[in-house]
C-alpha cells in the first residue's frame, strides 16, 4: 500500500489476535488504511451572507500534500485561492498562499522542527513582513496537548520590534484519540485575560478525513478536526468574559457516509437559519 502523508503524523497499522489465534488486521482507522486520499472539500453556507468555497487537494508520488486550490466566494468577493507546499527530503518546510482576483492579505508559512516533530508554524504577512505569528505546539510524547500562539499583529506599532505577546493559548484533553475538551484563553497585549472558552465535543466512530491535514490547520478551520481521529457531531461551548458574564452555545453536525465509512457530506447547524453544508470527495486505490 502506498504511504500517504497528509500532515504531521505517520500512521501505524495495529493487529489483533482472533479467538483461534489467527492474526487479523483491525478495522481501518485512517484514510491511509483504506488506501484513500482526500481530493476535494466543498462548502456552502445557507445564511444571511455569501460564504462558499471548493478546495481541491493535490499530492506528489509519495502521497505528500503539495497544493490546495479552488474558487471562493465571500460577501461581494469572488476569487481563486491557492496554497502550495514545499518539501525537502520528505519534510514539509514551507507554504505560501495566493488569492487571484481580489485584494486580500497573503501569507508565507514556515515550519520549524524539533527532531521529527513540527514545533512551530510561523506565519508572515507578505506585504508587511514585520508582522508575524508563531504557533507553537505543546506535545506529550507524539500527541499535541496544547497550542501557544504568539503574535505582534495586535501590538502597538511602536512595539513592533519587541517580542510578540502570547495572544492565544489552547489546551486539548483527549479520550480515545479525540479532543473531547478544548480550552481557549485569549489575552490582551498587557497579558490580561480577555476571555476564556471551553468547548466540549462528542464524536462519531467513523474515519475523520481531515486529521493531520496541514492545509486545514493553516486555513484556521476547527482545530479539533485536525487533531482528532473521528468526526465531531455535537458541541457545547461556554464563553466567559467575566465571572458574571458566561454565554452558552450548542451546535451539531450530521454526516452521510460511503460504503467505506468515510463522510461524503456533513450538515452543520449553528442555530436557526444558520446552516452550512460540506461535501467530501476521495481517490482510493
Amino acid at each position: 500500500m502506498k504511504k500517504h502523508i497528509l500532515g504531521f503524523f505517520a500512521v501505524t497499522i495495529f493487529f489483533s489476535c482472533s479467538k483461534n489465534s489467527e492474526i487479523e488486521p483491525e478495522a481501518p482507522h485512517s484514510l491511509e488504511d483504506l488506501g484513500c486520499m482526500l481530493t476535494q472539500v466543498e462548502f456552502k453556507y445557507f445564511g444571511s451572507i455569501i460564504d462558499e468555497y471548493t478546495y481541491n487537494f493535490e499530492y506528489d508520488n509519495n502521497g505528500n500534500l503539495t497544493k490546495l486550490y479552488g474558487p471562493k466566494k465571500y460577501l461581494n468577493s469572488e476569487y481563486v485561492y491557492s496554497l502550495p507546499f514545499t518539501y525537502q527530503d520528505q519534510q514539509l518546510v514551507s507554504a505560501t498562499d495566493h488569492s487571484d482576483g481580489v485584494q486580500t492579505d497573503e501569507y508565507d508559512y514556515s515550519f520549524i522542527y524539533e527532531g521529527a516533530k513540527i514545533s512551530v508554524v510561523r506565519t508572515v504577512e507578505k506585504e508587511s513582513p514585520e508582522y508575524y505569528t508563531n504557533q507553537k505546539f505543546i506535545y506529550n510524547d507524539k500527541q499535541i496537548i496544547g497550542l501557544e500562539i504568539f503574535s505582534n499583529r495586535f501590538q502597538d506599532i511602536s512595539k513592533i520590534n519587541d517580542d510578540p505577546f502570547l495572544w492565544r493559548n489552547y489546551e486539548f484533553i483527549y479520550d480515545g484519540g479525540n479532543v473531547i475538551k478544548l480550552i481557549l484563553k485569549q489575552y490582551q497585549e498587557t497579558g490580561q485575560l480577555l476571555y476564556e472558552r471551553t468547548l466540549d465535543i462528542v464524536y462519531d466512530k467513523k474515519i475523520n478525513p481531515l486529521k493531520g491535514n496541514v492545509a486545514w490547520f493553516i486555513l484556521n478551520r476547527p482545530i479539533e478536526q485536525f487533531l482528532s481521529k473521528n468526526n465531531p457531531i455535537d458541541f457545547h461551548q461556554v464563553h466567559v468574559t467575566s465571572p458574571d458574564d458566561a454565554k452558552t452555545t450548542t451546535w451539531s453536525a450530521k454526516y452521510q457516509y460511503n460504503n467505506d465509512g468515510l463522510p461524503i457530506s456533513s450538515t452543520v447547524e449553528w442555530g436557526i437559519n444558520m446552516i452550512g453544508n460540506f461535501t467530501f470527495s476521495y481517490k482510493c486505490e
